[in-house]
């Protein structure tokens, strides 16, 4: 196969992957942080986008370190090379293991991510000028009040990162998933063939 093809092929299933990702993580982001569907898949695209660039340029600096063995594992596995001589188990674990590190580096990246851009977009918010009592009749507040206070707040925001992570750990499970299936249909391809 030569390189234009093997860059489209690669090319392809990223693009394929981004979907997948986006798609799960822009559902979890509107069903956890309740926010609108166009404002969930905008953060869901930004964030995948900054985490496959990282990704893509923290691989590409650190695979010249690698053994030559380990490179071309790398190569057939990510391009779903036909002719992996490995035991199915073998590049399902060494599958698995790699989409980990994929899964906690995303999940970092990601978190990053959505915390800068947030800051980036969010307004200042104005003080409100509070003026002390002189003299205050107590320290705390009676328990009813404080739950008055909670009501008048209104519902709490799940916290932003335990919603990265379980979007990050829901489309990575899902790509994992169609991968793995997308490596047996071809490997049994390549058997019907022979």
């Amino acid at each position: 196969m030569t390189a234009i093809g093997l860059w489209v092929r690669l090319l392809l299933i990223q693009l394929l992957l981004l979907l997948i990702t986006i798609t799960i993580e822009s559902w979890v982001l509107h069903r956890k942080q309740k926010w609108s569907q166009r404002t969930s898949v905008q953060y869901g695209t930004i964030s995948n986008l900054f985490a496959t660039a990282v990704g893509w340029l923290v691989f590409f600096s650190i695979e010249p370190f690698f053994s030559d063995q380990v490179q071309k594992l790398l190569m057939r596995l990510s391009l779903f090379d036909k002719d992996l001589q490995e035991p199915i188990l073998i590049n399902h674990i060494m599958f698995v293991l790699i989409y980990l590190t994929i899964f906690l580096g995303n999940a970092i990246i990601k978190r990053i991510g959505l915390g800068l851009l947030q800051n980036l977009l969010s307004l200042p918010e104005a003080t409100v000028d509070r003026t002390i009592s002189p003299s205050p009749t107590k320290i705390y507040l009676s328990y009813k009040q404080q739950i008055q206070n909670r009501q008048q707040a209104g519902p709490v925001q799940p916290d932003l990162t335990a919603t990265v992570i379980t979007a990050t750990f829901l489309s990575q499970l899902t790509a994992c998933l169609i991968l793995i299936l997308l490596i047996n249909y071809l490997r049994i391809r390549a058997w019907v063939k022979l």
